[in-house]
C-alpha cells in the first residue's frame, strides 16, 4: 500500500486542482456517456446474507455482493439492479437504466494525476461538460480521489461521480452517473452503499 503523508496529499491535490481548472472552458464540447448498456447481464447472486441501505425514510433496499474475481474486487448493490461483467469492468444499472456505474483497473500512477487524465475523455459524447474540483474520499476502506461535476447527453442534464481508488498495487476507477433530475433522497444513497461496500480481493 503506498503510504499517504498529508504532504503528498497536498501537493498531488494541488496539483490535480491545478491542471483540472484550464479544463473547465475547453470541455464545454462534445461529451462522453459513461454508463450501463443499459441491458440485464450475469446474475449477480447473493453471496452470503443480504443487509440492507436506508434510501428514504421509511424504504431499505436489498443488496448482493458481487465479485469480480479477474478484476481483484467485489462490492454490493441493489438486487434489482442489471449487472454485467467484461473482464476486469463491470457495469451496473438500476431498472430503468436511468442510473448507471461502471468499475474497472485505472492506470498506474497517483490516483489524483489518473483522474486528471481521465476527465478530458468526457467530452467525447457528452456537452458541457463542467468538472468540479477534486476531493480526497474513501471508498470501502481504500483511500480515493474523486470529482463530481455536470454534463448534457442526448440532451438530458447528467451529474456525474469520477473515481480513482488506491489499491495499493493497482488503482481502480469508479464512474457513476444520474439524471440530474432524479431524486437525490433516493439515488445517492444507494450510490454511496455501493461504494462504501467496495473491497478488494486477495491476491487481487
Amino acid at each position: 500500500m503506498r503510504a499517504y503523508t498529508r504532504r503528498r496529499r497536498r501537493t498531488w491535490l494541488i496539483r490535480t486542482s491545478v491542471v483540472v481548472a484550464p479544463l473547465l472552458a475547453g470541455l464545454l464540447v462534445a461529451g462522453f456517456v459513461i454508463g450501463a448498456d443499459r441491458r440485464s447481464g450475469d446474475d449477480p447472486g447473493a453471496a452470503g446474507a443480504s443487509s440492507s441501505h436506508p434510501t428514504q425514510a421509511d424504504t431499505v433496499v436489498p443488496t448482493a455482493r458481487y465479485a469480480n474475481e479477474e478484476g481483484g474486487y467485489a462490492f454490493r448493490l441493489p438486487t434489482d439492479w442489471n449487472v454485467m461483467r467484461n473482464g476486469t469492468r463491470t457495469e451496473l444499472a438500476d431498472p430503468t437504466g436511468d442510473v448507471s456505474m461502471w468499475m474497472d483497473i485505472a492506470a498506474d500512477g497517483e490516483p489524483g494525476d489518473v483522474l486528471t487524465a481521465m476527465l478530458p475523455s468526457l467530452t467525447f459524447t457528452w456537452f458541457l461538460v463542467r468538472p468540479e474540483a477534486p476531493i480526497l474520499r474513501k471508498v470501502g476502506r481504500q483511500p480515493a480521489v474523486s470529482a463530481g461535476g455536470t454534463g448534457v447527453a442526448d440532451g438530458i442534464a447528467i451529474r456525474f461521480l469520477a473515481i480513482v481508488v488506491d489499491g495499493g498495487d493497482r488503482n481502480y476507477t469508479i464512474f457513476a452517473s444520474v439524471p440530474q433530475a432524479q431524486d437525490p433522497v433516493t439515488v445517492t444513497p444507494q450510490i454511496e452503499a455501493t461504494l462504501s461496500s467496495f473491497e478488494l480481493l486477495p491476491g487481487g
